[in-house]
Parts: structure tokens; sequence; C-alpha cells
């Protein structure tokens, strides 16, 4: 019975002898550099990396990665045997044009941007002859001297000097009411370790240490001095916020608003100016709405570093071909003159002798409703609110403002004005005609 199976055994093997042997051992490719693997990464410095792969191939193709915040690269070529395109490497394709006896390599060659990131460089998804061949990777060490931030940064205060690689001393000038606040701080280096980011306790005249740690085990310590500031603005407060979608009835001190768009409101935008011109805003979740609610959040930060946040509610409707219009087609006052424009919402109106205005105000969408308040016992500061409530129930309001009737306010103050300027147009022709009419008949008497 052995001696049978050895007879098959050899003559599969005779059969599929170099097939067997291609699958089982494929050719694997070399990842070679121009220094050692001990060299470790310098700053600004450049080294050349080849992938070699052998002769016997007629074509192949693989993909060359490597982090772009470690490595930027220079220059890349293939040898003169084979062609293909460098322009992509992520989807590198070469073939063999001359039976010359060279083994193709491509060579790249990189700058040393930076020290965060992977210092590795890899070349995957190989295939040569429709045969596969695992990964090649080059890992690079990285220096172990250093221990420095490239960047020192924290939610409240303001840090003086500004931050420095090379300077350890700081003040955070903050307000008393600040109890914590958040540290954050980037390496130089991966080698390096960091002490002292995160959340922190904040107690003014007390300092806080960061420490950073090389590979190497050296230490550099940036020491931080909490100092009230009592020079800066501690206003977080909003003057004015106004949703391109809606209408807010909004207070500085009221901090959560909630307003229903229609269907086809996909993105909502706000306008939100600080009471403090050193404050600054920032605004989140405004972008795609999805059906239901989403939540808008406007964050005020002072320049003292206090923060408050408001909050719209915007819940998109699901019901499709109900209008969100809610504008104004036309806006008419009796007796007063003005340009209306639908996109413009507060005007200002001469104070008229009535004690209430005769509005005429036509919304643009026929099922949209208007309501207008305020239009009673009017007096200069009155404020008159045309609310136009769309389908949807959103709603924009317009606002009319009484104000001290000038000259040429006022259509009744432009009447007596004509009139007046027209009885002396008139009392000037008569007194002309008089006078010539006087002058001719003394000439005919001396004749």
């Amino acid at each position: 019975m052995r001696k049978y199976l050895f007879v098959i055994g050899l003559f599969l093997l005779f059969l599929f002898p170099q097939s067997i042997l291609a699958e089982a051992v494929p050719y694997q490719p070399e990842l070679r550099t121009d220094f050692t693997y001990e060299h470790s990464l310098s700053l600004n410095e450049e080294i050349e990396v080849s992938f070699l792969f052998a002769n016997q191939y007629q074509q192949g193709n693989f993909k060359i990665e490597y982090d772009s915040n470690v490595f930027e690269l220079v220059s890349s070529s293939l040898v003169d045997s084979w062609r293909g395109s460098l322009e992509d490497l992520s989807a590198i394709r070469v073939e063999k044009i001359t039976e010359a006896n060279e083994s193709g390599k491509v060579t790249l060659r990189f700058k040393v941007k930076g020290l965060l990131g992977s210092s590795t460089i890899k070349v995957t998804d190989i295939h040569f002859d429709g045969k596969t061949a695992e990964d090649v990777v080059l890992s690079f060490p990285l220096p172990d001297n250093y221990n420095k931030l490239t960047a020192l940064s924290f939610s409240h205060g303001v840090l003086s000097p500004e931050f420095q690689e090379d300077v350890t001393d700081y003040n955070l000038q903050i307000d008393p009411s600040i109890t914590t606040v958040s540290v954050e701080g980037t390496l130089f280096s991966n080698a390096a370790t960091v002490e002292g980011l995160g959340e922190v306790a904040v107690e003014i005249g007390k300092t806080h240490l960061i420490t950073v740690t090389s590979a190497a085990g050296e230490k550099r310590t940036y020491t931080i001095h909490f100092v009230e500031n009592t020079s800066l603005s501690h206003d977080a407060t909003l003057k004015l916020l106004i949703p391109t979608n809606g209408y807010l009835p909004f207070r500085s001190d009221t901090y959560s608003y909630r307003i229903d768009v229609s269907s086809d409101v996909t993105s909502f935008d706000v306008k939100a100016i600080p009471k403090s011109a050193m404050a600054t805003v920032s605004v989140s979740g405004n972008g795609s709405l999805n059906f239901g609610e989403n939540n808008i959040v406007i964050v005020v930060t002072s320049e003292s570093g206090n923060t408050q946040e408001y909050k719209i509610t915007v819940n998109r409707n699901e019901e499709k071909g109900v209008s969100s219009d809610a504008a104004l087609k036309s806006l008419k006052i009796d007796g007063v003159s003005f340009v209306f424009d639908s996109n413009t919402f507060e005007y200002t109106i001469p104070r008229s002798s009535f004690e209430n205005l005769k509005i005429e105000a036509l919304s643009n969408n026929s099922n949209a409703k208007v309501v207008i308040q305020g239009n009673e016992n009017l007096q200069v500061g009155s404020e008159i609110s045309i609310i136009v409530t769309a389908e949807n129930g959103m709603n924009q309001v317009y606002k009319l403002r009484i104000s001290e009737a000038t000259l040429f306010q006022n259509n009744t103050t432009w009447t007596i004005v004509g009139g007046i300027v027209l009885a002396l147009g008139v009392l000037s022709i008569i007194g002309v005609v008089i006078y010539r009419a006087s002058k001719i008949k003394k000439g005919k008497k001396r004749q």
C-alpha cells in the first residue's frame, strides 16, 4: 500500500511541481532604506527608501502607505527596465519592458516634517503575476531626546506670554469664579510622555505643573501661575440672536428656545452677536437637519474665559406639503409713505395725531395668519408687532417703531407744506399781475 502512495505522490509532484512551489513559497519583495534601522528620525532630514522585486516577474501592482504628518514625499522613480506610474502611490502598477537581468525597484525620497504620528513606511496589497506577497514594513525609531510641547491651551483664561515651546514659565489670567480648567497640549514627539493635562482645579495664587519626559528620561516642566484678571470683561451673554428661519422671542437672559420648521428646511443658521465686543461666539449642530428635533448650541465665551450656552431646539416637520412661508407680501399704512421689503423686518414710522394706525398687511401664503399687536395708544417709542404665522407654525415678526414726526416723514405734513407753497406761488403771480396792470394804467394817463 505504501508503495502505491509513494508512486502517486511522485506522479503529482512531477505533474504540478512549479505551480505548487510558487503558491506555497511566493517570492517576498524587499523594502530597504539608505541607513540602518538604528538610525532615529530627525526633523527636516531626507531619507531614501527602495522597494525591490525580482526579475522573474512580468507585472505587478501594490500600494505604498506612510503618515503625511511625519513624512513628505520629495521624489519617486522606477528602474529603467520597468515602466509604471508613480503619481498615485495608493494604486501603483508596474510592467517589465526589457529582458535585462535587472530586478525591479521603486525609489522614494522623503523629508521628515514632524515627529508626531506613525514613523512607519509600508508596502501593501502586493501582487506579482497573480501571486500575493505579504506586506513589507519599515519602522523608523523616533528620537529619544525630545521633551517639549508644540502647543498648550486652556479652556478658560488668557495665557501670558503666548506659548512658546522653549518658554517654561507662564501666568494664566483667569476670572475668580472659574474653579476648573481643561488643559490641552501637543507633544513634539510620540516618543515622549506628558503629565498635567486634562481637568485641573483652579485656585488664584496657586501654580500648576506640566511635565514632559523624553524617551531618554529627560524632563522639562512648564509652570502655570493662576492669577486673577480684573481687567477683562466677564460678559458672556448675547445681545442679538436672529434665526434665518422663523422667529425667536429673544432675551439675553433666556437660554432655551424652540422653533418648528417645515420638511423642506434642511439647514438652520443663526446670527448671534455678543454684548461684549471682546467675547467670542461658536455655533454647533446647525448643519444638516434631521426630521424631528435638532439641537443648535450657541456658546458665548467672555474675554476672561466665562462661558454661557444658548440652545435652540429646531423641530423639522416630517409632514410634506406644509408651507413654512411666514413672510409678508405687502405692508401699507394709511397716511404714511415708506418703502416695504419682505426681507426687512424693522421700520421707523413718524408719529401721527391718531392713537392707532390703519395697517394693511398681506402674507405671501394665503394659509399664513397675520396678527397685529401694540397698535393702540401710540406715542413716541411705541412698537407695533406684525406677527406672521406660517402653515407649519413658524413665525416671522415685522416691527414698526413710532418716532417723532419730521417734516418729510408724514404725508399730512407734506400736504400742509405743499399747500403753503402753492398758496405762496398763487399770491406771487397775482401780485405780479396787479403790479403790471398798474404800470400800464399809469402809462396811459401820461399819454
